[in-house]
């Protein structure tokens, strides 16, 4: 039977799978509005270019003030979306961080052998993560303003470059927004686009960490440690891996995320001598009706457990539930994992990129045949 912090951690790692699938969605919010505006920007660079000379006297005094003045239509034709996208990201985060505090005391609490009162941050405290507390070094609002500055600096070298070239408008506008046929990713404006799912993955995670962090800090006296718990797959970084089943004092050293689009958490450690010293009370688990105070608290020790051990993904996964490995894998993929012994690493390649199932056929047959598929 798993004792009450292996159940706290494995909630806590089932979560975190949800809470990625979160930040996909904020990141397709992020990129449909990054990307609506697009046709308007198009022809605004087709309609400015027209009155620009390429090649060697692209980069006149003339053509450098109309360079200038097509940077200045460009940011402005974005800055709508930007603040949109801004106040979008932040307002979803806001909400998230007071879910997150929240659903870090059911989990305690729910798992907990006896009744055990603890209280939730205030939700100012957990806003100002939003807006104050550092993300890799700075605030999450830094890093839109960022985005937003880095996205225009490419799309003015992009025009410089091509001009420079002696490009057309309609291969400078390709340079900046990319091919139909390859969906706009060869453009710089792909790299925006990449922008936004790296930071919608690393800031749903610093939010929620930080929010359930505010919450073990409030209830120090009966969370007095924090075990850090890396996602183990083959995109796990060295970092990662090697703060995999550390434990911290609550509140103190590495919080993920550690890097840009860090999935690994940090997890409550219930402190079992706290719970064993509470008085008798009747909502208790029923195997502690009848004992004396001694037994009782020996007994509740037993069920809090101390640290859990680490484990790897493959092997948390591995022993959760048909539903669960099915939402989280696919059903064909979930029966090659279960059924075919087909271990995580093998769904993907070496640089992390999820494999589909015609490629896994290819690669691993006889896992295929074992699984009946």
């Amino acid at each position: 039977m798993p004792t009450t912090n292996e159940e706290i951690r494995d909630a806590l790692v089932r979560h975190q799978i949800s809470l990625l699938r979160f930040s996909g969605s904020l990141r397709n919010d992020m990129v449909e509005l990054i990307t609506g505006v697009e046709a308007d920007m198009r022809d605004e660079l087709l309609r400015r270019l027209s009155r620009i000379s390429t090649g060697d006297g692209a980069l006149t005094p003339a053509n450098l003030r109309r360079i200038q003045a097509l940077d200045k239509a460009l940011a402005e034709i974005q800055a709508p979306v930007w603040r949109e996208l801004s106040q979008s990201v932040k307002s979803q985060l806001r909400e998230l961080s007071i879910m997150e505090a929240d659903f870090a005391q059911r989990t305690v609490q729910g798992n907990l052998p006896v009744v055990f009162q603890t209280v939730l941050p205030a939700a100012a405290d957990l806003i100002r993560i939003v807006s104050q507390d550092p993300m890799d070094g700075r605030p999450i609002g830094e890093w839109l303003t960022q985005m937003r500055q880095n996205d225009r600096r490419r799309i003015n070298q992009a025009i410089r470059i091509g001009l420079a070239r002696g490009e057309g408008s309609r291969q400078i506008a390709a340079r900046v927004f990319g091919t139909r046929d390859l969906q706009g990713a060869n453009g710089v404006r792909g790299i925006t686009r990449n922008g936004a799912a790296a930071l919608s993955r690393t800031a749903v995670n610093h939010v929620g960490n930080q929010a359930r962090q505010q919450f073990y800090l409030a209830n120090r006296r009966l969370i007095p440690e924090e075990l850090y718990v890396a996602t183990l797959d083959a995109r796990t970084t060295a970092i990662c891996r090697g703060l995999d089943g550390e434990v911290f004092d609550v509140g103190i050293g590495p919080t993920p995320p550690v890097h840009m689009s860090c999935r690994s958490i940090r997890v409550p450690v219930v402190d079992g001598n706290v719970l064993g010293s509470r008085p008798f009370v009747a909502a208790t688990r029923a195997e502690l009706q009848g004992l004396n105070r001694r037994q009782r608290s020996a007994r509740v020790r037993s069920l809090t457990g101390r640290v859990p051990a680490t484990q790897t993904y493959q092997e948390f996964l591995g022993n959760q539930s048909v539903a669960f490995q099915n939402e989280v894998l696919g059903v064909q993929k979930a029966r090659l994992f279960r059924d075919g012994d087909l271990p995580l690493n093998r769904f993907t390649d070496r640089a992390g990129n999820e494999l589909t199932l015609d490629q896994l056929r290819v690669r691993e047959f006889a896992a295929f045949e074992a699984a009946g598929l």
